[in-house]
């Protein structure tokens, strides 16, 4: 097939801005993937702790039934990435057999239980020391188990919630390595600001 040219002096103006408004958002993903590099960090496995009918086996309507899943995820970051030096005091945690830094987290994820009739979209929200919050955006929908009116489950989402603060003792948490010194001592110290 031979090549087609397209002549700029010949197109409309408009045409002309369509077209290359075309080719700069056809090469944006692109130029975008260049800048900057991903920080190496994966999760090695997921144990699944429970798995249960949602919300007294309550359907909405196409949706269906809900089902909850809780458990723990298993991760690990390397220590030497320079994009993880942002990560207090990482090159002082104690390291796997392959060099990394390991740690574990909570999920609880509330989804379709025939996933075909799901929407596609996973809504993840950052909980709020340890209580889940996701349900907060169905209006009087709260906690881990009450869908208030069900709206996000009635459109078919999946929701997420997971351990992130390292402080914490109830509810999602995230268990962190606990860095050291090279004299064995735990590094102290301000963790936040009061």
């Amino acid at each position: 097939m031979p090549q087609q040219r397209i002549h700029l002096d010949r197109l409309s103006p408009s045409s002309a801005r369509r077209l290359a408004r075309a080719a700069f958002i056809s090469l944006l993903p692109i130029a975008l993937a260049g800048i900057g590099q991903p920080a190496e960090a994966r999760i090695t496995n997921i144990q699944i702790n429970s798995r249960v009918l949602a919300y007294g086996g309550a359907s909405f309507g196409a949706v269906g039934q809900y089902e909850t899943l809780t458990g723990v995820a298993f991760g690990e970051v390397d220590p030497n990435d320079p994009l993880n030096e942002v990560i207090t005091d990482i090159k002082l945690a104690p390291r796997n057999s392959r060099g990394m830094v390991e740690y574990n987290m909570d999920f609880w994820i509330n989804k379709p239980i025939d996933m075909t009739r799901a929407n596609g979209t996973l809504l993840h929200d950052v909980p709020n020391r340890g209580n889940v919050r996701s349900l907060e955006i169905n209006v009087r929908g709260a906690g881990n188990s009450n869908a208030g009116d069900g709206f996000l489950q009635r459109q078919g989402y999946t929701l997420a919630d997971n351990g992130w603060q390292g402080d914490v003792s109830t509810g999602l948490q995230i268990r962190l390595p606990v860095a050291r010194n090279k004299d064995g001592s735990e590094v102290t110290g301000r963790v936040r600001a009061e």
